[in-house]
């Protein structure tokens, strides 16, 4: 199992950071380290805090998530066409 990919995640409150990590969570990220709180940039002026957390995707999960990718884009591209009676 190999990292593939690593994001950063952020919430002005931690109920903000819950959300975005249960997001991610969702598409197969898991929880790198622990969370930190840590100044806010907004239009380069540092000026309130917020919740950060590292997130990272695995090479596994990655393909399995690319084959549910495929088999979505594959049925949108041959739907099942009803005929009305």
């Amino acid at each position: 199992m190999k990292i593939v990919l690593y994001r950063t995640v952020s919430g002005a409150t931690a109920m903000e950071l819950d959300g975005a990590v249960n997001s991610l969570i969702e598409e197969g990220y898991q929880l790198y380290g622990s969370p930190y709180l840590s100044d806010r940039q907004v239009e380069g002026v540092t000026g309130s805090m917020a919740f950060y957390q590292a997130m990272t995707l695995d090479s596994d999960t990655r393909a399995k998530n690319n084959d549910a990718i495929m088999h979505q884009a594959l049925s949108i591209q041959n739907p099942k066409i009803i005929k009305p009676n």
